[in-house]
């Protein structure tokens, strides 16, 4: 499906209010399975009420060729990644005051975080440069920077997507057959791996504050 940026424009236009002008950047719209083509870069007019601004901030971690924003927490502080002119990809943590902290996993190739919680904990993956098999591992930043690496037991790929308040951590898994597992690792470090009933395979993507998780299978 394609999206018709001036009939997008047109269409706000008629509403009796006052747009502003915004650029949009290669945006991919997923609606149900349907995936519409990408917009090319310009400028439309968007909608804002009008007696509220919009303010956007834009930023970039030191020796990157392109930033990626995956997380931010109530306090502000924003959690992704980055890739250097070499193609390797790290961790960022962007603190509230604007600084922004580069960060990888011991022997990390390529790090990935994925979710920042209330107290700044930060969760993702990466992958080993020592691993033959180039697997995803799982890993936990805390607020003051130490990073714990972790898989469950018999697990391929370990992908880590989301902390909650208090540390809990879920996400998926590979084991060695191919079949894909979700997990939750507790605050204590425990993994509990499961399954949804019937489903071949299961996909762990967010957890709540009081540790319910949700994900598809």
């Amino acid at each position: 499906m394609d999206i018709d940026c001036e009939t997008v424009a047109g269409s706000l236009r008629s509403q009796r209010v006052s747009p502003r002008r915004v650029a949009i950047f290669f945006i991919t719209f997923v609606l149900g399975n349907l995936t519409t083509q990408s917009l090319p870069a310009q400028s439309v007019d968007v909608l804002y009420p009008p007696a509220q601004t919009a303010r956007f901030t834009t930023f970039e971690a030191e020796g990157s060729v392109w930033t990626i924003a995956e997380s931010i927490n109530p306090a502000g502080a924003i959690a992704g990644f980055y890739t250097d002119a070499g193609g390797i990809f790290h961790g960022f943590l962007r603190s509230t005051d604007g600084e922004i902290t580069s960060f990888d996993p011991p022997h990390s190739k390529d790090t990935y975080p994925s979710s920042i919680n209330p107290q700044g904990a930060i969760t993702g993956y990466y992958f080993d440069a020592f691993d033959v098999y180039n697997e995803a591992h799982g890993f936990l930043r805390t607020p003051d920077g130490e990073i714990t690496t972790f898989d469950p037991p018999d697990s391929g790929d370990t992908y880590a997507l989301s902390i909650n308040s208090l540390g809990a951590i879920t996400g998926y898994y590979t084991d060695p057959v191919g079949i894909d597992y979700g997990f939750l690792r507790a605050p204590d470090g425990k993994i509990t791996t499961f399954r949804v009933p019937g489903s071949l395979f299961t996909y762990a993507y967010s957890i709540n504050p009081a540790g319910a998780i949700t994900g598809y299978d």
